[in-house]
């Protein structure tokens, strides 16, 4: 008598049922896998979106103070706007870097006509509004946003090849970044009704501890080198500013002067070697300013895949005023300047890559109002002396 094949039969079945339900829980297992993975990146991929820094991607405690007396003033980078063929400029920045204590990258200017057609944003009318050295150095800063936006740097200071400084520039840049964690930073305590637009150097009040940057966490440019800035008295902007009196660095009110304002409030209401900090108004000339990583991303998608319609100092300018469509960006200015321009000894069509119709020749080279200037004192620190001051006190 033969055995029966049922008992096998059963055990083949129960086997086949076992081993598929071992398939179904492994593909619902690497299911549960793949989509957890997935889950995972969406995540990530908005957390990115939400800590991308605006001024450092490497959040701190806080943002110390004495980083303003670094090689870079604070900044991640400090950056000098120059054409390659003006080695003479790049000579004389790197001996004032040199003498302040700085790092300075250069980076190289255009020349407007030289650049290709398609590469400038038009108007509807296929024109763009400006040309040549003005062009060219629109699109030299526009390189330098890019730069800081590709890069993912925190902050940089942008400056023109020209620019001078006083040798004392590492405290300015401190007694800078006092003044403006004052005008962006969160109070500690909320503002009385009646403190007034104006608040005393002396006794800033108490902020929150920036984490990012020195200077504060809000703001997209610092313009501390320019031609002439103004008080916002008019508009809808913030009025606030800090007064400083007993600075140093500042000429007296007789050698104050601006070729773009007069009166200068400055110099009309307040006594000698005051500073002032405010909001940035009527500003000219982009001497020296620097830019957060903010405020890069905006000058980068406001000013540079626009139409050039204006020069770029006053690009920037409306783009700080919030005006002709553009910003408002945060913007923080110093008068005097920090920054200005230094003219050299030599013929006066030589002074300037954009306008060159000028004649004559400049006898006694000269930084305007800037006391200890870096380049001028560089031949009399050589010489084992002490500074000299371009703009000494009169009785």
């Amino acid at each position: 008598m033969t055995s029966s094949p049922r008992p096998l039969l059963g055990v083949w079945t129960m086997a086949a049922m076992a081993q598929g339900r071992f398939c179904l829980l492994t593909v619902f297992l690497i299911c549960i896998l793949l989509l957890a993975r997935r889950q995972a990146e969406v995540i990530s991929f908005s957390k990115s979106l939400r800590t991308t820094r605006t001024l450092s991607s490497v959040p701190m405690v806080e943002a110390s103070l004495d980083d303003t007396g670094n090689a870079t003033l604070g900044f991640e980078k400090i950056y000098a706007l120059s054409l390659p063929s003006r080695h003479d400029r790049r000579d004389g920045i790197v001996l004032q870097a040199a003498f302040t204590g700085l790092t300075i990258d250069f980076a190289d200017g255009l020349d407007g006509d030289s650049m290709s057609e398609k590469s400038v944003p038009k108007t509807e009318q296929n024109v763009a509004a400006i040309g040549g050295g003005e062009l060219g150095a629109w699109r030299g800063h526009a390189n330098i946003w890019r730069e800081i936006v590709q890069r993912n740097l925190g902050s940089a200071f942008i400056m023109e090849d020209d620019s001078d400084w006083d040798l004392r520039i590492k405290r300015q840049f401190r007694d800078l970044a006092l003044a403006t964690r004052a005008l962006v930073q969160p109070r500690v305590v909320a503002p009385g009704q009646d403190e007034g637009d104006e608040l005393a150097f002396d006794r800033l009040p108490a902020t929150k501890p920036p984490r990012h940057s020195p200077y504060g966490d809000d703001w997209d440019i610092i313009w501390a080198g320019h031609c002439g800035q103004v008080f916002v008295e008019e508009s809808e902007r913030p009025k606030k500013r800090v007064i400083q009196l007993g600075d140093e660095t500042v000429p007296q009110k007789k050698w104050l002067s601006k070729p773009f304002y007069d009166p200068i409030t400055l110099k009309e209401k307040y006594p000698n070697h005051t500073r002032a900090y405010h909001h940035s108004e009527g500003a000219v000339c982009t001497l020296g300013y620097a830019v957060s990583q903010r405020g890069a991303r905006k000058l980068l998608n406001e000013l540079a895949l626009r139409t050039p319609v204006l020069p770029c100092d006053f690009l920037v300018r409306v783009f700080c005023e919030g005006s002709q469509g553009l910003g408002p960006g945060t913007c923080i200015t110093t008068q005097p300047p920090l920054i200005n321009s230094h003219w050299p000894r030599g013929p006066l069509q030589d002074q300037s890559n954009i306008r060159l119709e000028e004649s004559g020749f400049r006898e006694k080279a000269e930084t305007r109002i800037t006391r200890w200037s870096a380049r001028i004192n560089a031949g009399v620190l050589l010489g084992g002396k002490g500074p000299v001051d371009g703009w000494p006190d009169e009785v």
